[in-house]
């Protein structure tokens, strides 16, 4: 085994540490990822994105943390995750980087 593999296994024991929800690829997630396309929140090749959103969007998470996508991150785009949550009865979404998070008080959680 190299040193890169031990490095990927210990990483990945360390995530099931925390025992995280995993979440499945549901149809209901599929279609809130299609409208996120269909509203134009997300160009057809960026359905990966579209779908990863409405997972954590259905699984009621209060933060979705995502590297530096823009689509992710401009301001205009989270009013219209906000606009399509509020139209279909969903919990709203916060979407934020992770130097956003560095600060972040998750007592306000």
């Amino acid at each position: 085994m190299t040193l890169l593999s031990l490095e990927t296994v210990s990483l990945y024991n360390e995530f099931l540490a925390i025992n995280p929800r995993i979440e499945k690829i549901t149809e209901k997630a599929d279609t809130l990822a299609n409208i996120y396309i269909e509203k134009k929140i997300f160009k057809e090749n960026l359905y990966c994105d579209a779908l990863n959103l409405a997972i954590a969007t259905l699984a009621e998470a209060d933060i979705f943390v995502t590297l530096d996508h823009p689509n992710f991150l401009h301001f205009t785009q989270e009013r219209k995750f906000l606009d399509i949550h509020l139209e279909h009865g969903l919990k709203p979404i916060r979407v934020h980087c992770p130097r956003q998070m560095a600060s972040y008080d998750v007592t306000s959680c």
